[in-house]
């Protein structure tokens, strides 16, 4: 067997493999006797009949396609072994040059290669400021609303600020024909009505104002551009959007008032100003929780503007694969298909796929990649107790979960399995917050020197060889 290589400018390896007569004639009878084995050749038990009858049964191409496919499965892990390489997604059998001698072409994906530059120098403001006052009350607000009372307005009353309305909304694309199908229908929809505008309000900042002063049955027409990075449903990102909004229902809210018999109902606070604090406290720390994982990846972000990032196109595929199916989930938890996204949206698969699926997938790879290199270059080591913090709180969310679902009659207990699970979960969560908080250093500019390499071995060695190893040692044809 000789082997020769040809690298690609496109991170894979062209390997060619010349089959010996002797071996590729070896191979013609193992795959008579395969053949045998599934294919009831008269008067002969399965896998003995000979190699003459398999012939006469099946035909030489036939037993030569199987030979074929043997040898690619036998001589594949073989090559990459011998060759010392190591690939991060499975080979493909791309030709065979039939003759004597035989002369199969494999292609291999080669690892990424990621240069990040002078990614240590890459700076982002860090301007996170603690909720204001006025947030902490609307916050308390929305503890007040779920013990709201509310009744019905009369029919004549118009809508204000502070209604509940019940109403239905159909979003079609502002250049669509009136006759063509929403892109999405909420019927009905709860809009809870707001007299200013709020960041997080929904389907977008400022929609309830716009329903003051209309009546139950009235309808109104409501148009707005979505930004490209909007949050919410995808269907509508980027787009001019019509709303048409129809009022089905409008509901007086009674909220409790905000006083120390309130607090003492909510939680158990002896009096409100105990509530405020510690709601302010904890919407203090959820803001710079979230600020803070946001600015690690504006931070990520810029780092990955400045790298050259490469990688076999097998990679990609199966990031597109991952997103696709993650869409599905998301879509199967509004109860939608795909088919009916597809419809709606006026768009066929391979659209769908090559321009939303597609930019996303190589968005996400191209970041991790990036991403593990910091991590490399960084040396990061993960503190063993944080990997038991985070291993003890998956194990009380999974105690919780299992409590819940069989009651309290007896423990769970923890299978091998699910302890391996856990542990890996665990090591990752403490990994990555790791890294997180690398890259929110090197953002303003206080990252420590990364540590010397064999300084970074205690947690990260024994964990990594838990792991299984991706299958790709077999190629596909």
């Amino acid at each position: 067997m000789n082997i020769e290589t040809q690298p690609r400018d496109d991170c894979q390896l062209t390997i060619h493999v010349t089959i010996e007569a002797e071996q590729f004639q070896k191979a013609m009878q193992r795959a008579a006797r395969a053949i045998s084995k599934r294919v009831k050749i008269p008067g002969f038990r399965p896998g003995n009949a000979p190699y003459a009858m398999v012939v006469q049964h099946v035909g030489e191409d036939a037993i030569r396609e199987e030979a074929i496919d043997l040898l690619a499965e036998e001589i594949y892990p073989s090559v990459i072994k011998e060759l010392d390489l190591h690939p991060p997604a499975a080979g493909s059998l791309t030709n065979v040059e039939e003759g004597d001698p035989l002369r199969l072409t494999f292609v291999v994906p080669q690892p990424p290669q990621v240069t990040l530059g002078d990614y240590r120098s890459v700076r982002v403001p860090y301007e996170w400021k603690p909720p204001t006052d006025e947030q902490v009350e609307v916050f308390l607000n929305a503890l007040r609303f779920k013990r709201a009372t509310f009744h019905s307005v009369a029919d004549d009353c118009p809508v204000q600020p502070g209604n509940l309305v019940t109403l239905d909304i159909a979003f079609r694309k502002a250049d669509s024909s009136p006759d063509a199908k929403p892109l999405l229908e909420e019927k009905p929809s709860f809009v809870l009505v707001l007299e200013r505008t709020y960041p997080g309000e929904m389907p977008f900042p400022g929609f309830s104002s716009q329903l003051i002063g209309l009546r139950v049955g009235e309808r109104k027409t409501i148009r707005y551009r979505y930004p490209d990075d909007y949050s919410g449903n995808e269907a509508v990102r980027g787009q001019e959007i019509v709303h048409e909004v129809t009022i089905r229902e409008i509901l007086a809210v009674e909220l409790p008032e905000l006083n120390d018999d309130f607090a003492r109902e909510i939680g158990d606070f002896e009096t409100v100003e105990a509530l405020r604090r510690h709601w302010g406290t904890w919407l203090q720390q959820y803001s710079k929780a979230r600020y803070d994982d946001a600015y690690a990846d504006r931070v990520l972000e810029e780092i990955r503007r400045q790298a050259t990032v490469m990688y076999p196109p097998q990679l990609l595929e199966e990031s597109v694969t991952l997103a696709l199916e993650e869409t599905k989930q998301e879509l199967a938890e509004d109860g939608l298909d795909l088919e009916t996204h597809l419809q709606r949206r006026q768009m066929t698969f391979e659209e769908f796929v090559k321009n939303e699926i597609e930019p996303r997938a190589r968005d996400f790879l191209e970041r991790q990649l990036v991403l593990g290199k910091v991590i490399e270059q960084e040396n990061l080591d993960v503190p063993a107790d944080e990997v038991r913090q985070a291993f003890g709180r998956q194990l009380h969310e999974w105690l919780e979960s299992k409590t819940q679902s069989a009651g309290k009659k007896k423990m769970p207990q923890l299978t091998t399995q699910e302890t391996q699970d856990m542990l890996r979960r665990a090591f990752l969560e403490a990994y990555m917050e790791q890294a997180f908080e690398r890259l929110r250093a090197i953002g303003r500019g206080e990252a420590p020197e990364p540590a010397a390499a064999d300084e970074a071995q205690s947690v990260a060695e024994p964990a990594e060889a838990e792991v299984p190893e991706t299958p790709a040692s077999s190629p596909s044809s």
